[in-house]
């Protein structure tokens, strides 16, 4: 599997994904989709009014899933970013997955999704996904 570095035109990060998946920027989001599971990951930046704290992200997460179904309560997840949370949910039978980051005074909502349960090999590959981005410093 090859990987490549992407920088998004839109963004204040890079990340590694695998070449065989296929990518989507818009103004408003960056896709990664699999041609093979139709699973999806999609990734948008959001400005933070505020400082931004675990606190902040954990309930930036619980606003950004009210309108779906939770099939567990947020989680933590202690690395590789300074704040993260996850919960998976459904919403009109389809399967999706939520991490909110909150790094170098930056929110990101990254979201899984997927007709079926993701196959082990796309939540892998989202995983790694999620854990190369790389954030770049404010230049304030």
């Amino acid at each position: 599997m090859k990987i490549i570095e992407y920088f998004p035109d839109l963004g204040t990060f890079k990340f590694s994904y695998p070449e065989e998946y296929v990518i989507l920027e818009t103004e408003l989001f960056i896709s990664i989709t699999s041609e093979e599971t139709g699973a999806s990951l999609t990734l948008s930046e959001w400005s933070a009014q505020t400082a931004v704290t675990a606190e902040v992200v954990a309930r930036f997460l619980e606003i950004f899933t009210t309108e779906y179904e939770p099939l567990s309560d947020i989680k933590a997840i202690a690395e590789p970013h300074e704040f993260m949370y996850e919960r998976p949910c459904m919403k009109d039978d389809v399967h999706w997955h939520w991490w909110m980051i909150g790094d170098s005074g930056r929110l990101l909502a990254v979201s899984a999704n997927s007709n079926e349960a993701l196959t082990e090999r796309d939540r892998s590959v989202f995983v790694n996904i999620i854990d190369s981005i790389v954030f770049y410093p404010d230049e304030d």
